[in-house]
């Protein structure tokens, strides 16, 4: 189940999956997007950053597996 939150910059999908919980930030203008993870131990976040070029590339390429998928 996926949680939303929000603030003054950024809108926070959270959820968690069998490794532990995550998180995934996304600024309201869409120019970064940061995937943070715990695996457990919110102690030890772990930040992968993406900016929009980055994230219209990763958007093609999950298009293009969703379509293998069909």
């Amino acid at each position: 189940m996926v949680q939303i939150k929000h603030n003054k910059n950024q809108a926070i999908f959270c959820s968690s999956d069998a490794q532990g919980d995550f998180e995934i930030r996304v600024h309201k203008d869409c120019l970064q997007i940061q995937f943070a993870t715990s695996i457990g131990n919110w102690d030890n976040e772990c930040y992968a950053n993406i900016n929009r070029y980055e994230l219209e590339q990763l958007y093609l390429m999950i298009g293009q597996i969703l379509e293998m998928k069909e």
